[in-house]
């Protein structure tokens, strides 16, 4: 049991939403397998479990504009490895660097209704700790995901 905790633990970042992926496939997989419990998780379980954590990523994206999640991504990506955190203000000029670049008639959602919106859907949080306001993408695994997604610009975004 222990191996299992700590393989699915290890895949999720002991993220919760991501733990519940995982929880109902393996005790079907159980269920189906005479509740037999081998030492290596099953790969169907973990790549049940992997596409829920994609979808996750995907609902929380969903909202903002390609741009935005690809100025987001740059923004992470040129972050030194010492640190995950950003001020809001940089995150407010990437999204409007980028909008400007992609919407120059300003047709689209505004950087600051970007930044709500990467807020609510809970792309970036707040970074708990004293001084000026910092934030980061909060799952680890969400940030990984962001990079491999969105980490090389295309010239569909105007580069």
């Amino acid at each position: 049991l222990n191996r299992w905790i700590d393989t699915i633990a290890a895949e999720t970042d002991g993220w919760p939403q991501h733990i519940h992926n995982f929880a109902p496939i393996a005790a079907q997989w159980l269920l189906d397998n005479d509740r037999t419990m081998p030492d290596e998780v099953p790969e169907e379980v973990m790549e049940t479990g992997r596409l829920g954590k994609l979808e996750y990523y995907v609902h929380r994206t969903a909202l903002l504009e390609q741009h935005h999640l690809y100025a987001l991504t740059e923004l992470v990506a040129s972050l030194p490895r010492s640190t995950t955190a950003f001020a809001r203000t940089t995150l407010l000029d990437a999204f409007r660097t980028a909008t400007e670049k992609q919407d120059p008639e300003g047709n689209m959602m505004s950087p600051s209704q970007a930044v709500r919106v990467a807020f609510k859907r809970g792309l970036v949080a707040a970074v708990p700790k004293m001084g000026p306001p910092m934030l980061r993408v909060p799952i680890p695994s969400m940030q990984r995901w962001l990079l491999g997604a969105y980490g090389r610009r295309t010239a569909e975004i105007g580069r």
